[in-house]
């Protein structure tokens, strides 16, 4: 499930505010640490190139444990944002634009890494007319899928999609139960188209 966390301080020069001694309790430590990292970049205050403090840095200067910083850069890392060079530090990466950065997490692969069983349910699968893509003409046909995801017989996600048929032609050709939409239009689009 993709979480979005609201209210991470601006960037100030440092990787969060001056309350950052105190524990959040809804949040993990090496997550406060990653978003007081992407709130630079996104600012624009971390540009690509620049370096970012080391774990040892991070360590000192903000009472959290070595793991913590190291997961923190590790993620960052393996998610593009920043690059780590072996005896010269961690970087913002050169990657491009972070204003909008998207995870796509399979919910399937989510459910059962957890110990779940994934299930669907298909409630709805079909072309009709929508005026919610600007890009299209007015009146154009799209695809129109709603599908409920579950642990089990417990629902986790209703997912409502609408999709450009230009993007996906074969959109409701799919087997749905045997691949998440998701999965699908990242095999066939850009993250950003998709």
């Amino acid at each position: 499930m993709y979480r979005q966390v609201v209210g991470v301080p601006a960037w100030d020069g440092q990787i969060w505010g001056s309350n950052m001694t105190t524990q959040n309790t809804a949040q993990p430590r090496y997550r406060a640490v990653k978003d007081g990292i992407l709130s630079g970049i996104r600012s624009g205050k971390l540009k690509p190139g620049d370096r970012v403090p080391s774990e040892y840095e991070l360590v000192a200067k903000y009472s959290i444990a070595r793991m913590t910083a190291n997961r923190a850069l590790k993620e960052l890392d393996s998610e593009g944002f920043l690059k780590r060079i072996a005896g010269s530090g961690t970087f913002v990466s050169e990657g491009g634009s972070y204003s909008q950065p998207l995870a796509a997490i399979n919910i399937r692969d989510e459910i059962e890494r957890r110990g779940g069983k994934y299930s669907v349910q298909i409630l709805h699968l079909g072309a009709e007319e929508h005026d919610d893509f600007p890009e299209l003409p007015e009146g154009t046909r799209v695809f129109h899928s709603v599908i409920l995801h579950m642990d089990g017989h417990l629902p986790l996600q209703l997912e409502d999609r609408l999709v450009n048929p230009e993007i996906a032609p074969d959109y409701l050709d799919q087997d749905f139960r045997k691949i998440t939409p998701g999965d699908y239009l990242l095999s066939v689009a850009l993250v950003q188209k998709a």
